[in-house]
């Protein structure tokens, strides 16, 4: 028998100082300075670890219906809005769906934005009614009047530089205008009318793309663009021989789609409709237009599609918008609609 026990090697020791926090790592591994559990811990007192402190309750909510974050917590209480603490609109009661945009909190089904830099609360829809006479004519881009304009089968005789005529014996009729220079009447490719009424344009801007209805003017009828908007007016694209006057009521409204899920990117509001299957883009940094298509950049975005089943979220990755269902995802590529 050994009178000698085996030598054994002393285990090495060693310093490490951490100098930054990495805060709480779930991973199986974990890095230096990291924590993988954090209950009852804060690091409110960065670059020491403390105890966080006691839980309170700070309000009790009646009927709580959405809550969501921006540079304040903002949350809905049965019909009331709160941003920091404060009530800042009115909404229904039923719940929410949030998506920030910039210094907006942009909130479905009601469709309202609230500002959180100016404290403004406005909806994204509008809709006008006009309730005495309404004057439409023809008007330079600018919403100038055309002033000597001649309706004929014919040229004028003897016209002067920039002179309109409205040329009526071809179907449909067109525009044209006299240059002095090359004795020419060119036509015009693309005309405006003017609408006029009292509180016809309120709420309204300039690329709004609206529905009209009410003209007994059928032409002025549809969906729209507008192309110039005041409080009494409004400027779209049309073509009318003569001035127009009514006193029945015209109808104007800008409309945003119903949609399950919201997302933001690339300065844009991307939203989806199970009941529609449609994935829809607002303007380019404009929440209220979701129906403008004039073949720009800027434009919104609607599309179809084919899978089956409800979307079941929405979220933005990586630059690309992402849209679930239960056995599908629908990524989105590209920056423009085109």
């Amino acid at each position: 028998m050994s009178l000698y026990l085996p030598a054994l090697s002393p285990l090495p020791d060693g310093r490490e100082m951490t100098a930054a926090f990495a805060g709480l790592d779930r991973r199986p591994v974990i890095a230096s300075g990291a924590f993988a559990h954090m209950q009852n811990l804060t690091s409110d007192a960065y670059p020491l670890l403390t105890v966080r402190p006691r839980r309170a309750r700070l309000r009790t909510l009646t009927k709580p219906n959405g809550l969501w974050a921006h540079e304040k917590l903002c949350w809905v209480d049965g019909t009331a809005l709160y941003y920091g603490g404060e009530p800042v609109g009115t909404v229904a009661d039923s719940p929410k769906t949030f998506v920030n945009m910039g210094a907006d909190i942009l909130i479905w089904p009601d469709k309202v934005r609230y500002n959180t830099h100016t404290g403004e609360f406005t909806h994204l829809e509008a809709t006008v009614t006009t309730t005495g006479t309404v004057t439409a004519a023809m008007c330079s881009r600018l919403g100038e009047p055309y002033t000597g304009l001649t309706v004929s089968s014919s040229p004028p005789d003897n016209p002067a530089n920039g002179a309109k005529w409205l040329d009526t014996s071809t179907t449909p009729n067109v525009l044209r205008t006299y240059s002095e220079l090359t004795g020419v009447w060119a036509a015009v490719p693309t005309t405006y009318v003017k609408i006029e009424a009292e509180g016809i344009g309120a709420g309204f801007q300039e690329l709004d793309a609206v529905e009209i209805s009410g003209m007994t003017e059928d032409v002025l009828n549809g969906s729209f663009v507008l192309y110039g908007a005041g409080e009494d007016y409004v400027i779209v694209t049309g073509l009318l021989s003569a001035q127009h006057t009514q006193s029945a009521a015209v109808t104007i409204c800008r409309t945003v789609p119903d949609m399950d899920f919201l997302t933001e990117n690339e300065n844009r509001v991307w939203g989806c409709s199970s009941a529609n299957h449609e994935i829809y883009a607002c303007a380019l940094g404009d929440p209220t237009n979701w129906n403008r298509f004039l073949g720009t950049a800027a434009d919104s975005y609607a599309a179809t599609v084919g899978s089956g089943g409800a979307f079941t979220g929405a979220a933005t990755h990586l630059g690309y918008v992402l849209f679930f269902k239960e056995n599908t995802l629908h990524k989105l590529y590209g920056s423009q609609p085109s």
